[in-house]
């Protein structure tokens, strides 16, 4: 769904509503994130780790990716979850992975991902050493929170909305400008990636028509708007 909301500005020479887009799927279906970078290792014995972020109050369904390699001995590239392995692919081909998420794999940090080689021994012990591979197109699916009823600002300004937009007409006045500035800092701040903050100037009324994100459902703007 797509609902717009207004967001006072606190600090400005006067108060300035500002209108706020929040995108997020209808209830009981699935989004998807992906990750913003690529996860590699290089070498015979190389090792990487990282957490992947999705928004606070939703439940991870799955990650897929793809492992792209330059190894020529036999092996295995591993990818972890949690420090559970999850996926294995051969080292001289790579793949394209599948991994079922459990709401147990996330923890205060993300979702701790990790890729790892196993080769045969050979009897060139340098040969992979300049040897790469690399997670690439990395995404998690992940279920919204049921959403409530919306009744009051701290409801719409609720975790697992995959994407916020600040809307602010090219007209506005200075205050109403530094008070649209002020609510994508704040956003920001309070949510923090994957979730999504754009600024955007336009004279559309509540920004409705604006590009949707990819991976979501949504319905129509007018059905789901609200004003505070």
């Amino acid at each position: 769904m797509r609902i717009t909301a207004f967001f006072i500005g606190v600090g400005t020479a006067a108060m300035v509503a500002v209108p706020i887009a929040a995108v997020a799927a209808p209830d009981g279906t699935t989004t998807r994130t992906d990750l913003p970078y690529t996860l590699t290792i290089k070498g015979a014995n190389g090792t990487a780790q990282t957490d992947a972020q999705i928004p606070e109050g939703t439940t991870p369904i799955s990650l897929s990716a793809t492992v792209t390699s330059t190894y020529t001995t036999a092996g295995t590239i591993n990818v972890s979850i949690n420090g559970r392995s999850a996926a294995t692919v051969d080292s001289r081909t790579g793949g394209a992975i599948e991994i079922p998420l459990e709401p147990t794999d996330v923890t205060d940090s993300g979702i701790p991902l990790g890729l790892s080689t196993r080769l045969e021994s050979d009897k060139n012990c340098f040969a992979e050493d300049n040897a790469v591979a690399s997670l690439v197109n990395t995404s998690v699916t992940y279920e919204l929170a049921t959403p409530k009823d919306i009744a009051t600002i701290g409801d719409f300004l609720s975790p697992g909305i995959p994407q916020y937009t600040v809307v602010v007409s090219p007209q506005a006045s200075n205050a109403a400008q530094a008070a649209a500035l002020n609510a994508v800092a704040a956003l920001s701040h309070s949510y923090g990636p994957p979730t999504k903050v754009a600024l955007v100037s336009t004279d559309s009324p509540g920004g409705v028509g604006l590009p949707q994100p990819a991976g979501s459902d949504h319905r129509d703007a007018n059905d789901w708007r609200r004003t505070f």
